[in-house]
């Protein structure tokens, strides 16, 4: 786990030997290793694979996570997949997963995209409606 990646996770900062025998962590890589099974199930149906993706992004933008970061965690994903597999992780793999992955940030990217500009018309209407305010100033 790099270490930035522990401000994410606050209950997880620990010493690795701490990290894995931490049921919540079991629990959340069962969490995550179900997602990607999803994933994976549903590569070729788009619209199901879309929904789950936006779902996911929504999930994890509400907690700051963005693209670059998921971007980061497919990078490390994959390099452990490559050495988990060795010789079977072959070129025909790795191009099928570098576009399942395209197009899975990009999706991730719009629904960020989306969220921000949400988060931007919220605000505004924030700022709106506290001018619109008398001030009660003593």
């Amino acid at each position: 786990m790099y270490p930035y990646t522990r401000d994410w996770f606050p209950n997880f900062r620990t010493d690795a030997i701490k990290i894995y025998s931490d049921e919540n962590m079991k629990a959340h890589v069962i969490t995550v290793i179900q997602a990607i099974q999803m994933l994976v199930d549903h590569s070729f149906d788009s619209d199901t694979l879309i929904a789950l993706v936006e779902k996911m992004a929504r999930m994890h933008l509400h907690k700051s996570v963005t693209t670059i970061e998921v971007e980061i965690f497919w990078k490390c994903f994959l390099r452990q997949m490559k050495i988990a597999m060795g010789g079977r992780f072959n070129s025909k793999r790795e191009k099928a997963w570098a576009r399942f992955l395209a197009l899975h940030n990009k999706i991730y990217r719009q629904v960020e995209d989306q969220w921000l500009e949400e988060s931007d018309q919220t605000m505004n209407n924030f700022e709106k409606k506290l001018r619109g305010q008398k001030s009660f100033a003593v």
